[in-house]
């Protein structure tokens, strides 16, 4: 809500106010401007300051929509430069509130904290352009949910930098002596014996930690030699030439009536393939894009019946396209 008020918290809240010209007959009209009511002024409260940074509302915008409410009402509205400053407290004191609240939490169920971040081209400013971010995130089982930590802006993509940014967040919070374990990709930014983040960060914590690789970049790297032993190693670019040329004869095939493998090991296993299909029904109503689609087309495979989508992007770096493209 936007509030009302007068007197000196107006004019403590909103110090670029004009001042009142002085008056040489003040004397005179001392006990008349002492009885006259000082003229009210919009506040911004911490719910009104959240709203407009959601919304993405710049200060300059702010302030016209505050004078049109001011207008209205009949009262006077901050300038911007006011409303740009008491933005700025507000954020501050949520962000406090949130590290407060957050790090009580983890104190109470005495939370083991695993630590989470992955690398993230952001939009900057006009000079800048996009700006290599790091996301650090921790989760816990003690805990629901996660909790993002930070998003600071990496000099560069190197393992020291990384390493260095990650312990100053988690400093920051306190939870250097709560961290378990650490999930991160497979890069060799990440897992580098001597440059390496995870590395660098068990030396600046002074003690191992549980490595815990994210799960899809493993797959990847199983899935890419596997595919590379069936369809060899030749590259003649960041396509796969192979699918690239199933992309093109799309539109000709016949997909109504596909012929779905017929594979007699799957006969004598009712039991797995039963918690087969529960599992990917369940995949595939929790899950969206490259994976709603494999666990369909998997699925599919053990003839559940399910449609064929038109063959998206193809090159190397998208992975899972081995396995989708190789399902249809």
């Amino acid at each position: 809500m936007i509030e009302l008020v007068t007197g000196s918290s107006a004019t403590a809240e909103c110090a670029d106010s004009s001042n009142s010209s002085s008056d040489t007959n003040s004397s005179a009209r001392g006990s008349a401007a002492a009885s006259a009511s000082r003229p009210k002024r919009l506040k911004i409260t911490k719910e009104v300051a959240a709203a407009a940074d959601r919304v993405k509302l710049t200060s300059r915008g702010a302030h016209h929509v505050f004078s049109a409410i001011a207008a209205d009402q009949g009262v006077l509205s901050p300038s911007t430069s006011s409303i740009r400053r008491h933005r700025k407290v507000l954020r501050k004191e949520t962000a406090e509130s949130a590290v407060k609240d957050y790090r009580n939490q983890v104190q109470e169920h005495d939370a083991v904290l695993i630590l989470h971040w992955d690398g993230k081209l952001l939009p900057g400013s006009e000079s800048q352009g996009h700006v290599d971010c790091l996301a650090i995130v921790v989760t816990s089982p003690s805990l629901e949910g996660e909790k993002l930590l930070a998003i600071p802006a990496l000099p560069s993509g190197t393992g020291e930098a990384m390493a260095s940014k990650v312990e100053e967040t988690i400093r920051h919070w306190k939870f250097e002596d709560r961290v378990g374990g650490l999930c991160f990709d497979t890069t060799a930014s990440n897992t580098g014996v001597h440059a390496g983040c995870c590395t660098l960060l068990e030396q600046k914590l002074g003690r191992p930690l549980l490595n815990l690789a994210c799960r899809h970049h493993v797959m990847e790297l199983i899935l890419a030699s596997a595919f590379k032993a069936t369809f060899s190693d030749a590259t003649s670019g960041p396509d796969v030439q192979l699918f690239k040329r199933f992309q093109k004869k799309w539109p000709t095939l016949i997909k109504a009536n596909a012929t779905i493998i017929n594979d007699p090991r799957l006969a004598d296993h009712d039991e797995w393939k039963r918690t087969t299909l529960e599992a990917l029904a369940k995949a595939a109503a929790t899950t969206r894009d490259d994976y709603k689609e494999l666990a369909e087309l998997t699925a599919k495979a053990i003839k559940v019946p399910t449609t064929f989508r038109k063959p998206g992007a193809h090159h190397y770096a998208r992975w899972m396209a081995k396995a989708i493209t190789c399902s249809r």
